[in-house]
């Protein structure tokens, strides 16, 4: 099953709650049965907001709420917009952080590295980034 990132709540207080896999290429948020992440609010709509990943592995989220529109880094937005790393997605009161996946692969000299971007919390939904470096290495066996 792959793998396509996670959306993780972020708690009241600010910290990070429940991680949700994304393994399918779609991820429905609001308050029908049928949704993948169910917010169970009367103000979020039966469905709300969607994560899709399309054929170049991009998450990419979509607004289906007129009455309440979710809100990405604090942010409306009208058109569907690609996510980035530690991207942080408003329902009403409730959000969620999306992490992608890093795919890496082994390539001949057997250590590739590659940045990832690290995600600090401090108190609130408000996010800094600090770009870090590190060194994968790969033994054959």
């Amino acid at each position: 099953m792959p793998l396509f990132g996670n959306v993780v709540v972020i708690k009241r207080n600010g910290t990070d709650g429940i991680s949700f896999p994304l393994t399918a290429s779609s991820c429905l948020f609001g308050r029908r049965t049928e949704c993948d992440i169910r917010i169970q609010l009367p103000q979020v709509s039966k469905e709300h907001c969607k994560i899709e990943v399309n054929e170049n592995k991009e998450a990419i989220l979509t607004n289906l709420s007129t009455a309440n529109p979710t809100q990405l880094n604090g942010s409306c937005f009208q058109q569907p917009v690609p996510l980035k790393h530690g991207d942080v997605l408003t329902i009403i009161d409730r959000s969620f952080r999306y992490l992608m996946v890093y795919d890496v692969t082994n390539t001949a000299g057997g250590c590739e590295r590659i940045r990832i971007p690290r995600i600090r919390v401090t108190g609130s939904p408000t996010l800094s980034y600090d770009t870090t470096a590190f060194a994968l290495s790969f033994h054959q066996l």
